[in-house]
This record gives C-alpha cells, structure tokens and sequence, in this order.
C-alpha cells in the first residue's frame, strides 16, 4: 500500500510514522545538526542563555544525591526526557558522524536535495528514522516481486492450514478468495481452485463446489491439482504397480481375514521398502483396530497419531481422531457402562393401543366383561393358507415375500474377522447417533463360517427398511472407508426370513426373491 503511494505522499507518510515510532519508543524529536527541525541529534546551544538547571538541588537537607534512591530515578527519567535514550559517546563524535552523512556526494550522483540518511556510527540507518523504514518498502519492480511472492505463498500456506490442520474450511474460503482478489493470475497450476472445490464441498455447498471444480477441469485439466479431484490413482505409482499393488492388496486381505501376526511382519517389510503409499491410511487404521481389541491401546495411538499426520486430509483421519479420543477416556466409559443400574419394568403396567395409535401406559384395572354380541365368526387364515395364495414371484424356495411385516437391514461381511466386525458395528452405532436414529438396534449375526451379518432392526415394513438401506449404503464409503467394497452388500429381510436363512444359509434364493420385488437393486 506504501509503496503504491505518489512520492510526496509516501514520503510524508514514511516521516508521519517514523515521527509516531520514535516518539511511542521515548526518543525525543531533536533539532538537527544542519540547524533545521527533524528528528536529527541535538545541539547544546540550545537555551544557553537560560540558567542552568541544577540537578542535584533537593529540599531533604544533610542526605548527599547518590545516597538517595528516589532523586537518582527522578534525575534518570528527567535526562531521558530531555534528550531520549542516547549512545554513551561524546557529542562531538555524534556531530561528527551526522554531518558527513548529510554532506552531498554531488561527484557520486547523490540528489543534493534528497533529505539525508541518518545514520549511526555503525553506517546503518537509525532505527525507526525515514531511511530505515524506506528499505522495507518495495519502490522498485525487483522489490514489488518479492514482496508480492512472500505475500502470496504466506496467504495459501494459511488457507492449507485453516483446511487441512484445523477444518476451519470457511474461514479457508475467506483466506483463498483473498488470495484470488490479490493475485488472479498466479493460480498455482489449479492449486487454488482445488482448495475451494474442497472446501465448499466440506460445508455443503454444492453450487459453487461445481463452480470451481469446472473451471479446474476447463483452465488446468491436464495439471496435478486435476488428477488429484478425478483421478487421484494416477498420481500413486505404487497402486498403478501390479506387483506393489498385489502385495498389499494380501497384506490388507490377512489383516480383514484374522491373519495378524503374518500381516504386521509383512507391512513392515513392504513400508521399509516402498514407504509411505495409496496403501498406508487404510493398512494402518486396521492396525491400530486390531491393537485396540488386544488392549494395546498405547500402540493403538501411535498409529492413529501417525496416520493425522501424515495423511490430514484423508476420511480416515477425523475417525483416527474420534477414535484417539474414546480410547483415552476408555476407563472412564467402561466405569460408567459398569454402573448403570438396569430396572425392569412392573409387570402390572400394560400396554393399551388406542385407535389413535398413540402408546399409553397404566395401571391394570378388573374390569366386568359385557355380553358379546352374536355375530357371524369367520375362521382365521394361517400362514399357510395364505402362503399357497401368494405368486410365484413372491415365492423363492423356502422364503415368501411379506412387505407389510417388521424388516431388518442387514450389512453381509463376507471374509471379515470378528475384530473388524466389532468395528463395523461401532461404526455404525456412532453414525446412527450422530444423525437422530437412537432407536435403531444394530448387532452382529453370524452367517456361516466366512460370513458374518451386521442387522439393524426394526422398520414397521419393507419399504422402511428400503429408505434405511439406501442411507446407510450412501454412508458406508464414508463410515466404514478402511472396508474395501468387495467385502460387503446391504439387503432386506423380515424376521421370519432372517431366521430361515441363518439355519438354511440359502442367501442366492433369499436375493433371488428380493430381486423378483426390486430387479437389480440388491
């Protein structure tokens, strides 16, 4: 801003504040040795008429100057006032220096009439004068450049660090659009445009997310910034490796599979020698779950800590995080779940369904019943009966499609240990929690030996439980992001369904008769 001032105008607001600066640090604006006002060094002409102040006089009688504390403060701070905070050198040495730095270099080019430098006897300008605060202010191209590139890496290294470090992400969108306004022309190579696509996308909004994602896509498309928002794989060499890509990918499959002790020795063997990859988020989150259910909470840390890291803006970070916290306060919870008390209900509390559906609670009363009236009493339908009505295309060897019963969610693992398992379980427990949906049971059912069901119950019908199926598959990229896809699907089921398949194992007709009702969604 300084340096964009017309000269005169710079210069009289460079002397304003050297004024303003001398003066807040106790330096007395002195008449200079070329005799004209300034903030020059001072002469002991001044006042030599007046009589001379005695700076020993005191009315304490028989007690000498030195000996006393409070006229030695006093006799300090007046000196300082009068002549400000001066180098212990003679005055002449102090003239001496101030007017051959005033004297004009006509010879060397010197303007003659360029307000002269003040200098110290050291050779470098005073401090806060008008020469000193100059050198900080860019007048020349070379210096506009550099301070323009200081200035510019400053504003987005705070914009990473409102994003990545803290998730302040609008705070982040503040600090990028200050850096557009300033600097229009030095996008990064997309770098900037990608940090607000992020950022927007953070907070929800998708307007301008798609507003700047296309203009990456249209004025950087070939730049890393654009591969890193469509085709980030592409910027791994390791995953485009087959052979790395292999390794880990059996590493990852022995840890899922309960193979922990061979799975840590090889990762540590395959990190020594490719180090930090597309891999090592998701291998090291299954680790550190893996020494939360040994009780190795302390090895536990160190991994999530290392992943925050290393890896701040990766999906598995925040868990990390949330993750960390409930194990430092591990005790603490497990102290409280062992001291609820659970109190069942009296049994003379009944439940009276009213034709509002509204529930109610009272207290059982006798009461005398009336006379039933005489009415035509036709025989109740069984299961069966109704079961042989039913089309072939709701029929599928032993299960029959009921959309009007109570239906379970079920998330099918296929190959996943039981430690993992668990961890789908909170996973899931802990986005039900975040989004309002308490009463939603989840639990663990085992299918067969390699498979393994998460259900979560109950929905009052089929459709229900299809909008519930649909949020939570959404989710599970996000929820469960350390779970490759290959090792989970999502289906319906009612609970007289769910018991057949756990004793028969029949899942291909169950999906077959799920998808005669819903063709190529399960």
């Amino acid at each position: 801003m300084i340096a964009s001032l017309a000269p005169a105008e710079r210069d009289a607001f460079v002397k304003k504040l050297a004024k303003k600066l001398r003066k807040d640090a106790g330096v007395k604006e002195e008449v200079d040795a070329s005799g004209g006002g300034g903030a020059g060094l001072s002469s002991f002409d001044n006042g030599k008429n007046n009589a001379p102040m005695d700076l020993f006089a005191t009315s304490a009688k028989g007690e000498w100057y030195f000996y006393n504390a409070s006229m030695k403060s006093k006799g300090y701070n007046e000196f300082k006032s009068n002549w400000g905070k001066r180098e212990n050198v003679d005055n002449w040495r102090r003239k001496s220096a101030m007017k051959n730095a005033m004297t004009p270099d006509v010879a060397g080019g010197m303007d003659p009439l360029a307000p002269a430098p003040e200098v110290a006897s050291t050779g470098k300008p005073i401090e806060n004068s008008y020469d000193a605060l100059m050198l900080n202010v860019p007048t020349t191209p070379e210096k506009l450049d550099s301070s323009n590139i200081k200035i510019a890496t400053a504003l987005l290294t705070l914009a990473a660090i409102f994003q990545n470090e803290l998730q302040d992400y609008d705070q982040a969108i503040y600090t990028y659009e200050i850096y557009l306004q300033r600097f229009p022309e030095k996008l990064e190579d997309g770098e900037v445009y990608l940090g607000l696509y992020y950022c927007y996308d953070r907070i929800g909004n998708a307007e301008k997310a798609a507003y700047y994602k296309n203009l990456l896509d249209t004025k950087f498309a070939e730049s890393r910034s654009a591969k890193m928002l469509n085709d980030p794989l592409s910027l791994q060499p390791d995953k485009n490796n087959p052979v790395v890509s292999k390794m880990y990918q059996h590493i990852y499959d022995l840890f899922i599979e309960g193979g922990f002790d061979s799975a840590i020795v090889m990762k540590k063997t395959a990190d020594s020698i490719h180090g930090n990859n597309y891999w090592t988020p998701q291998l090291t989150y299954i680790e550190a779950i893996y020494y939360v259910q040994c009780d190795q909470d302390l090895d536990a840390i160190v991994k999530l800590d290392t992943l925050i890291t290393l890896f701040p803006t990766s999906p598995l970070s925040e868990k990390a995080k949330t993750l960390i916290d409930v194990l430092r306060r591990r005790k603490e919870i497990e102290a409280y779940l062992s001291s609820l008390e659970i109190t069942r209900a009296p049994e003379e509390d009944k439940i009276l369904i009213v034709d509002n559906k509204n529930i109610e609670t009272r207290k059982a009363v006798a009461v005398t019943p009336s006379a039933p009236k005489l009415t035509e009493i036709k025989p109740i339908k069984t299961m069966q009966d109704a079961a042989v009505k039913l089309p072939p295309s709701m029929i599928s060897g032993e299960f029959k499609w009921q959309p009007g019963k109570q239906h379970n969610v079920v998330m099918l693992l296929d190959k996943v240990d039981e430690v993992y398992v668990s961890e789908v379980v909170n996973a899931y427990k802990r986005y039900n929690t975040s989004n309002g949906l308490n009463a939603i049971v989840v639990s663990k059912l085992p299918l067969d030996a390699q498979r393994n069901m998460v259900s979560f119950s109950k929905f009052e019908n089929a459709e229900e439980a299809i909008l519930y199926f649909e949020k939570i598959k959404r989710a599970a990229p996000t929820q469960v992001s350390w779970l490759q896809v290959s090792k989970y699907s999502f289906f319906i089921i009612n609970d007289e369904n769910l018991q057949l398949l756990k004793s028969n194992k029949e899942l291909d007709k169950y999906k077959q008769l799920l998808n005669n009702q819903y063709p190529g969604k399960f």
